[in-house]
């Protein structure tokens, strides 16, 4: 009974840490345009973009005409992307981290050479990350998910 009890304790403790583990995503992958298909304008857009930040709990500010800073922050995370903006699209592109597992290179990537995780985080010659802490890609789908329907109630 106690080995059975055991067993099933290492059970579930794998499980969870394997439940935990998120896979880390390619920024090829994640840096994308999105084209606007209806006649807005350059403030709809940039509305629209507040808009969805805010019901994704993100903050923006505007950085230029034409560019916005969206930040996420949750637990010691914090991720902040670019954002490009024109009347007919917007692109979503990584910007800086903090606390988040990268790769800078592929080379690093393929030898798992995690560059350490506290504090923030540079590549080195300003190069933006080969990959991200999978958890990125789920936050930054979620922004673009609510960028995407603020823009369509326009």
């Amino acid at each position: 009974m106690k080995n059975s009890i055991r067993s099933l304790k290492i059970i579930l403790i794998v499980l969870l840490v394997a439940g935990c583990a998120t896979p880390m995503v390619a920024l090829k992958d994640v840096n994308e345009t999105y084209i606007i298909d209806k006649p807005l304008t350059k403030e709809q857009v940039k509305e629209s973009i507040f808009e969805g930040a805010k019901f994704a709990h993100w903050t923006a500010r505007n950085l230029d005409s034409g560019t916005i800073l969206a930040t996420y922050k949750i637990r010691t995370h914090t991720v902040n992307v670019r954002i490009a903006y024109t009347e007919s699209s917007y692109s979503l592109f990584y910007n800086s981290s903090r606390e988040m597992k990268m790769y800078c290179s592929k080379k690093d990537f393929d030898a798992r050479a995690v560059k350490a995780v506290s504090g923030i985080q540079d590549c080195p010659d300003g190069m933006p990350p080969y990959a991200k802490h999978g958890a990125y890609q789920t936050w930054v789908d979620d922004l673009n998910s609510n960028i995407q329907i603020s823009l369509a109630s326009k």
